[in-house]
């Protein structure tokens, strides 16, 4: 059975970006930190909220930030931060 007694909960990671005018929101519940590389600075996108399945009342932060030419956007899983 896949199903335990454990407490389950997850994670979400969302960026949202509109390719008219390159502006960004991330959604971010319980997740790792995104980066955007900018030439030779990194920007550090995160939220500091619980993961859903944590407490009843789940938090939503969305964080904007607008992108520029060049920049790269770095999302990754909890395993590979963590690692």
């Amino acid at each position: 059975s896949l199903r335990t007694t454990e407490e389950m909960f997850t994670t979400l990671d969302l960026a949202m970006v509109d390719l008219r005018d390159a502006s960004a929101r991330f959604l971010k519940i319980g997740s790792t930190p995104s980066f955007v590389k900018r030439a030779n600075n990194i920007l550090k996108i995160e939220a500091s909220n619980l993961p859903m399945g944590i407490i009843e009342d789940v938090e939503v932060d969305v964080v904007g930030e607008q992108l520029k030419t060049g920049d790269i956007l770095i999302m990754m899983s909890d395993g590979i931060f963590e690692g």
